[in-house]
């Protein structure tokens, strides 16, 4: 089951969503998506920031000049890519069937094609919840049927569905990552992932002389923000080599054929630097308090988790399952983290493919 071929997006452009932030954005599939209801539009105002309340007004009024006010409530997916640092691709897009789904792909603050990138300033976890709502409102789309998201990208979808609650339909999320202090210690602590790849995890260590050990992911940010080109793209290549080395079940030479790019190299580790370093704008433990996660507990969830993750630990899954009665949990027996290993892949297709005709209401 390999997934859905889509041709190019019918529908692309920027949106500010800051005076220095603009977001990239493509639209795929159907353009109305599936056949369903036409109710109106009424966009969401509230947790905007006055600029971007300012934007979306005026927008609204522009397109309603060429537009009816009117949408065809249906199969509206969008997708939160990883990272923070990632970006979208049209990859993205092969696990929504054309005919049914239209699919938001969009590039987050600092990333990909948005503008400027990459780029730290005004760029949070709240901005970039914040900026899927902004996107919604742009768009002029009532409620997404399905929030999409892997790793950080299911960090993204939790918050924005306990945020805004009332225009979610359904998550798929897979390879949980909460932020929690636990994840944090697993991924480049001393009794984690790292005592499963030792060699891989001293060759990340090395790259930084002995008196900078003592805190690792402060100065390789340091170094990765410093003026001096050559030791940015340095510390990018040693940072993302770590996270490669672990991202898979089994790894070879085109594993790490990445880390030459340093459009992607040195912007994906500028930014989880970023976001690392100020303990990516949350409280410990936010996503899972009882008073956060009883805003989404009417919300079908599909966790799908491969059980030899070792960037985000199993066990995050399995409380995030226990927390919420609508959702189903999927292990997959012989995965790691990445969602291109065979058996993430074939259930992700099947979970976006159940949602499809489902109807979530209005």
């Amino acid at each position: 089951m390999s997934g859905y071929e889509h041709s190019g997006p019918f529908d692309e452009g920027m949106l500010a969503v800051s005076s220095i932030h603009r977001l990239h954005y493509e639209q795929y599939g159907r353009p109305d998506g599936k056949p369903g209801k036409t109710i109106p539009i009424k966009p969401t105002m509230k947790q905007l920031p006055v600029p971007l309340l300012i934007h979306s007004l005026t927008h609204s009024l522009t397109h309603s000049l060429t537009h009816s006010l009117t949408h065809n409530y249906s199969s509206l997916v969008v997708y939160l890519h990883g990272g923070p640092g990632g970006h979208s691709q049209k990859s993205n897009t092969s696990y929504f069937n054309p005919s049914i789904y239209r699919v938001i792909l969009f590039d987050q603050r600092g990333t990909g094609k948005s503008q400027p990138a990459p780029e730290i300033r005004e760029n949070t976890t709240p901005n970039l919840v914040a900026d899927i709502e902004a996107l919604r409102v742009h768009l002029q789309i009532p409620k997404w049927h399905l929030v999409y998201g892997g790793s950080w990208g299911s960090t993204l979808a939790l918050l924005y569905a306990q945020a805004y609650p009332d225009v979610v339909g359904s998550l798929v999320v897979w390879g949980i990552f909460t932020t929690s202090k636990s994840e944090i210690d697993w991924f480049r602590g001393p009794i984690g992932a790292t005592t499963i790849f030792p060699e891989a995890f001293e060759a990340f260590v090395h790259h930084l002389p002995p008196e900078e050990r003592g805190d690792l992911t402060g100065n390789y940010y340091r170094r990765l923000t410093c003026d001096d080109h050559a030791i940015r793209v340095a510390a990018a290549r040693e940072w993302n080599r770590w996270d490669l080395s672990i991202g898979s079940l089994k790894t070879d030479e085109t594993t790490f054929r990445q880390l030459d790019d340093e459009s992607w190299s040195v912007p994906h580790a500028v930014l989880e630097a970023h976001y690392s370093v100020n303990d990516f704008w949350l409280e410990d433990g936010q996503i899972m308090k009882e008073g956060n996660l009883a805003k989404m507990r009417h919300l079908p969830v599909t966790i799908i988790q491969g059980r030899y993750d070792m960037v985000c630990p199993p066990q995050k899954a399995w409380e995030l399952h226990k927390a919420l009665p609508n959702s189903k949990l999927i292990w997959i027996p012989d995965a790691g983290h990445t969602p291109k290993e065979p058996g993430t892949r074939i259930k992700l297709l099947e979970a976006c493919d159940e949602y499809a005709n489902q109807d979530f209401g209005a």
